[in-house]
């Protein structure tokens, strides 16, 4: 069977000795073109527009997520599993004054049952708190789940060196253990501006642990899914951090969360993991 497995700060499906690769890009504020394949010396947060293009929602809009795959990025499940999917994030996830974030939206906007498994999560966290206890958690019960997406990264700045060797553990402990399961990872997200250096190393480091496996890998970061550098209390006029970052700048909004919830989304449409493998179209 195949599952599905999504880490926030990536998603594809996994097919055990398959050589087959699914890429997979992240949509920005307005209508955005899905990620080509990386070139080696990218430096910059944004690459050059591909082919495909996603449309999300930005914060204040009523207008629906919407995306068009292109045939290359496209991977749909043949086989019935679990309609239940977990998501493991970061700070991002966590919703105002600590309230559910994004992963709650997921549930109404896909046609997955999804459990919010933690929002402060990280690869590497000398507190403990890290994202393998609480997959470990999620392979192991009863009922694993069919999709699991993994996003974060940006709180692993300070250990770049630790990262690759946590992520390759990680997912490859994932894969073996669950292989009913569809991961998907989602790299890390910065809402200051132009990302720093060592975030974006940690991205680079996410990617090849993800794109070694087959893995599908959403790049936040280049598809630019904050943008700008003010907060809802000090709106800066130049992107969609006035609407999306907290008064305090140290996480988002629920117009923010909401938003999240309409990016992740339309990467799984363009994945065709949106609904449960053998689910009913919608």
């Amino acid at each position: 069977m195949i599952g599905v497995v999504v880490l926030f700060g990536v998603m594809a499906m996994y097919r055990p000795g398959s050589g087959s690769d699914v890429e997979v890009g992240v949509a920005s504020e307005g209508p955005v073109d899905v990620d080509e394949e990386p070139t080696p010396d990218r430096t910059a947060a944004a690459p050059e527009p591909p082919a495909a293009v996603t449309t999300a929602t930005p914060p204040g809009t009523d207008a629906p997520a919407t995306a068009t795959p292109a045939p290359s990025d496209t991977a749909t499940a043949s086989v019935a599993g679990s309609r239940r999917a977990v998501v493991l994030g970061d700070r991002y996830a966590v919703g105002p004054d600590g309230e559910e974030g994004y992963a709650t939206d997921l549930s109404e906007l896909t046609g997955w049952d999804v459990v919010d498994a933690g929002g402060t999560g990280a690869y590497v966290d000398p507190s403990g708190d890290a994202f393998a206890a609480a997959a470990e958690a999620a392979i192991l019960e009863t009922d694993p789940p069919g999709l699991m997406v993994i996003a974060g990264g940006a709180d692993d700045a300070d250990a770049i060196a630790a990262v690759r060797p946590a992520a390759d553990e990680l997912f490859d402990t994932i894969l073996l253990t669950s292989r009913d399961t569809q991961l998907v990872v989602v790299g890390p997200i910065w809402h200051e501006g132009s990302p720093p250096a060592e975030v974006l190393a940690v991205r680079d480091s996410l990617e090849a642990a993800a794109r070694r496996r087959n893995i599908p890998f959403i790049d936040p970061l280049a598809e630019q899914w904050i943008t700008g550098t003010g907060t809802v209390a000090a709106p800066a006029g130049d992107g969609n951090a006035d609407r999306s970052v907290s008064a305090d700048g140290t996480g988002l909004t629920a117009a923010g969360q909401a938003y999240l919830a309409e990016r992740v989304t339309a990467r799984l449409r363009v994945l065709g993991l949106a609904e449960p493998p053998g689910a009913p179209a919608s």
